[in-house]
């Protein structure tokens, strides 16, 4: 947004009283109306910038310079950097300045009782208050295709300055629709209630709608999302809103009160300095991105050569062993899981053997001696002994049958499962994770490293998303200039960068620079 010069003649000013008020014309700038004024109090000139804002604004910040001229050419100027007004309380705030003593004034400003007052204002950064009304619509496809657990979401959208989605889930015998939200990197920390109206609708004129009265969107720490839905038809009706295997979905949220959470039942200690630590680094790679190439030294400071310990224990968690990789391999565990299990119930046979034993020495009187007595308990044992054994062998072999079949069901699924395309590679995904299907993970990731056509921005969000180190790798690979890096930046600072990725783009950033 362009700058702007608010002006005014202030006429009279010599036949000010204590503690009396002139105020100037109002004009418009950023949806909001700005007027300047003058006090005289205290034995000086204040001068004062009133803004009123439209409703559903929190905030809005500006860099301010106020300026006083005399048309004797006595010029008095003061630089306001970050100028912040706010709107918490009502629609209008104001802020006043002390300029010189009305003696100066006087002397050395007025002329024929004028005096001219300006204020010069830099770009308006806005945060509105996240009350309001707005609407969202997506049209979902292979629809068909999922299976009890998958989930789908739209494209980001920014609506009263936070992050929606519409969300398509399908559950074991219906449909659900939801919304998710979430705060943008920086915002304070708050609880919205909203009345929501989801529509599901289709070109055959198909149409059925939900209503969520009383739906709460909190969330205590950034990047987290926060879902509220509905259930909407049984899955054997989805037939009836499909055209071409996809489904339109529409939503209109009216979020009608939005809470302020105090920090304390947020963030503390540790936690927040890791949340500043972040936004330093943040800052450091905007910097570095928007440095010309050619000119000046870079200022890495704050950036941490060693990779945190903590980054690097989350980075070994989620790394895939190769022995899980080989279907071989991942038969052999089963079987031995198995096996293991079935070995516990010889706890069972002891138990019993104590038993009989107790049973035996109490009936010792009708025994005729101690020799019989040993003889009988050591025939008895060893039957239970060979009984014992022949069950585990028996356990054995239906646990290899079990695991050799499941083996075998595995692959018929894998072939009988679509193949992995730029449309469907996300929700397979979403599915692999969730039943921890590390096999197709793996085979979505090398599709996305070797044959997918999507933008490396694209790729990086999933790599993100589902913790794909090798995609991660294989994108910043690509990466041969600080423009490129610069606009993938831009891009995924929209949804927010998680920290090993921003770790990754800086050490990037620095390789191109050296």
């Amino acid at each position: 947004m362009a700058d702007f010069l608010l002006q005014h003649e202030f006429e009279y000013v010599d036949g000010l009283e204590d503690n009396a008020s002139l105020t100037g014309n109002s004009e418009s700038f950023g949806d909001f109306k700005w007027t300047l004024g003058i006090t005289r109090s205290e034995d000086s000139l204040w001068l004062s910038l009133e803004c009123s804002s439209k409703k559903n604004v929190e905030q809005v910040k500006t860099n301010l310079k106020l300026i006083l001229i005399s048309l004797n050419g006595n010029r008095w100027a003061k630089q306001f950097d970050g100028s912040c007004f706010k709107f918490d309380k009502s629609e209008v705030d104001r802020k006043i300045e002390r300029i010189v003593g009305w003696e100066s004034i006087e002397n050395d400003f007025l002329v024929d009782g004028k005096i001219k007052v300006q204020a010069h204002l830099g770009g308006l950064e806005v945060e509105e208050s996240g009350v309001g009304e707005f609407e969202m619509e997506n049209v979902f496809k292979n629809i068909e295709f999922m299976r009890p657990g998958d989930e789908m979401y739209s494209e980001k959208g920014s609506h009263l300055n936070y992050w929606w989605r519409i969300h398509l889930m399908r559950r074991d015998d219906y449909i659900g629709v939801g919304i998710t939200w979430r705060q943008k990197f920086g915002q304070d920390f708050r609880k919205l209630r909203a009345e929501i109206d989801l529509v599901i609708s289709s070109e055959n004129g198909n149409r059925f709608a939900k209503k969520l009265k009383d739906a709460v969107f909190e969330s205590k720490i950034y990047g987290q999302y926060c879902i509220q839905g509905k259930e909407i038809f049984d899955w054997e009706s989805v037939g009836d809103f499909l055209v071409d295997g996809a489904l339109k979905v529409e939503a209109r949220v009216n979020v009608i009160d939005s809470v302020l959470i105090p920090k304390q039942q947020t963030l503390k200690g540790d936690k927040l300095e890791e949340i500043e630590d972040f936004e330093s680094k943040l800052k450091v790679l905007d910097n570095l991105i928007n440095e010309n190439s050619g000119a000046g030294t870079l200022d890495a400071s704050g950036i941490n050569d060693d990779k945190p310990e903590e980054l690097e224990d989350f980075e070994s968690k989620l790394r895939i062993p190769d022995n899980l990789i080989n279907e071989n391999s991942k038969a052999g565990s089963i079987i031995d899981i198995g096996v293991r299990s079935k070995f516990g119930r010889s706890t069972t046979v002891q138990k019993r053997i104590k038993d009989l034993d107790t049973r035996n020495k109490d009936l010792s009187s009708d025994i005729g001696t101690l020799g019989d007595v040993v003889k009988q308990l050591t025939l008895m044992n060893e039957k239970m002994e060979k009984e014992a054994d022949q069950r585990a062998e028996v356990n054995m072999e239906r646990e290899l049958k079990s695991a050799l079949k499941s083996k075998q069901q595995l692959k018929n699924d894998t072939l009988k499962s679509p193949a992995i395309t730029d449309e469907n590679v996300n929700t397979k995904l979403r599915s692999a994770t969730e039943q921890e299907d590390l096999i197709t993970i793996y085979q979505c990731e090398e599709f996305l490293t070797s044959k997918s056509k999507k933008s490396t921005s694209e790729m990086l969000r999933i790599a993100m998303e589902f913790n794909l180190d090798n995609l991660k790798n294989h994108c910043l690979s690509n990466m041969t200039t600080s423009e490129q890096i610069a606009e993938i930046v831009s891009d995924l600072k929209l949804g927010g960068l998680d920290r090993p990725l921003l770790e990754a783009l800086i050490t990037r950033a620095l390789e191109l620079k050296s």
